[in-house]
């Protein structure tokens, strides 16, 4: 199988992206992840793998997961420094994880492509090609199932990290709701105190009279 090439990450917090925002990209990544990866065991499967489809068959309970909707965007922006960075940490960790499952995709696609292409130019050596595919439908089907179980696993840890943050905006929201309402008492109280000041006024003036 090839090697896998890596590309490099860039940061979200380099480019000055909100958390929803690159909350939002990761899980359109990984919709086209899952669906690229259901094409590509159906090509494995229509390259003559017929007798052998439940090795290529995902893991149960992924087809749940694949019908779930997408996580809404995040309203508001948690101001709370210590938990922005455990949320940028795991964001990071995700990013890095869909480069790694798109970079195997690419392998997987170029692999599929090539025994394709040497299979419709050799057609008189289809005893060969079969063992040389039957090869590689061995090693691709534990990468498929692999990627599967990473598709799960990045979907759990999206959807606690979006916890994660709906929590840290609760404490937020709840810490900034009592300075809120003494706000109001103060406003409240300054304009009792200027309208009692102006009755006062008003009575001075009646009496002066």
């Amino acid at each position: 199988m090839e090697t896998t090439i890596r590309r490099p990450i860039l940061s979200p917090t380099h480019i000055n992206s909100t958390a929803s925002e690159t909350f939002t990209v990761l899980q359109q990544r990984m919709r086209i992840v899952e669906e690229q990866t259901s094409s590509l065991r159906d090509d494995l499967i229509m390259l003559n793998y017929g007798e052998k489809r439940g090795h290529l068959e995902p893991p149960k309970g992924l087809e749940e997961l694949s019908s779930q909707k997408l996580f809404g965007p995040i309203k508001n922006e948690v101001i709370c420094s210590g938990k922005t960075d455990f949320l940028w940490k795991n964001c990071e960790f995700l990013v890095n994880r869909m480069c790694h499952l798109e970079s195997l995709i690419q392998s997987l696609k170029m692999n599929i492509f090539r025994m394709q292409t040497e299979k419709d130019l050799n057609p008189q050596k289809t005893a060969f090609l079969k063992d040389r595919l039957n090869t590689i439908q061995e090693e691709h089907s534990k990468d498929l199932k692999l990627l599967h179980l990473e598709v799960m696993n990045l979907r759990q840890q999206l959807k606690d990290v979006r916890e994660e943050e709906d929590k840290a905006q609760d404490e937020v929201q709840s810490l900034t709701a009592p300075v809120e309402v003494a706000s109001e008492t103060k406003d409240t109280a300054a304009i009792i105190e200027e309208e009692l000041k102006t009755t006062k006024r008003k009575m001075n003036l009646k009496i002066q009279e």
